[in-house]
């Protein structure tokens, strides 16, 4: 169980970075190119974040 909630914090530290990356690049009006694929990209792994919280819920 330690090594479950390890992981489900060092989750949620990644998902509040990738958010206040985001946000940051937003805030600062970040229009070139690469900054919309740096966003893409977190939102990406934001997703797949999810989708794992999602499938271990699930899991019995």
């Amino acid at each position: 169980m330690p090594h479950r909630s390890q992981h489900l914090a060092r989750l949620r530290q990644e998902i509040t970075d990738l958010q206040n990356m985001n946000a940051l690049c937003a805030k600062r009006g970040g229009n070139s190119a690469l900054d919309q694929v740096a966003i893409e990209l977190r939102t990406d792994r934001l997703r797949e974040i999810e989708q794992e919280l999602l499938t271990k819920l699930n899991c019995p």
